[in-house]
């Protein structure tokens, strides 16, 4: 009886495994679908962010929640991401909403093309600097590698349990006979 308590006490863990796995899938899940990363091409907001440096910008945040000093990404009209800091917002009158000047801290004046509602892809929420890229890329892949790792332990834990578990179940039948 002892053992099988043994077993059972496994096979939970081995659900708890599973369980906790997804719900790390599920978060970096969320965080993949309401982000997106770039790895910035240009020295236009050097010193903050410099070629090379890896950005991540929040996709869910409107442009009538950014703050002056901000830094955000809104799509070119030749179709490139330009990554840079909020200037003043202006009242856009064809849009009738918020829209806002941006530049590069590098640069001496204000961007042609002003962040709107429709360009917009999101507004900064992590940078690492090109030195820790590589690093990054790691951590990342482990962040998807090491949940499948452990659903798929968890799951061998629960079926060589249930092996254990029926074998000492047909092994305490045979005795009582």
């Amino acid at each position: 009886m002892e053992k099988a308590k043994k077993w059972i006490t496994i096979k939970k863990v081995g659900s708890t495994l599973q369980l906790v796995c997804l719900i790390i899938a599920l978060g970096v899940g969320v965080c993949t679908l309401c982000s997106s990363g770039f790895i910035v091409g240009s020295d236009s907001m050097e010193p903050t962010i410099v070629e090379g440096d890896f950005v991540f910008l929040w996709n869910l945040v409107q442009p009538e929640k950014l703050k002056e000093g901000d830094i955000a990404g809104y799509e070119s009209t030749d179709g490139l991401v330009v990554i840079h800091r909020t200037v003043s917002p202006y009242l856009d009158a064809d849009l009738n909403r918020v829209s806002w000047k941006m530049r590069g801290d590098a640069n001496d004046g204000d961007d042609v093309q002003a962040l709107t509602a429709e360009n917009m892809v999101g507004k900064m929420f992590l940078h690492v600097d090109n030195a820790h890229v590589p690093l990054f890329k790691l951590v990342l892949r482990l962040i998807y590698l090491v949940p499948v790792l452990l659903v798929c332990i968890g799951g061998m834990l629960k079926v060589y349990a249930d092996m254990k578990l029926s074998g000492t179940s047909s092994k305490a039948s045979d005795k009582s006979k």
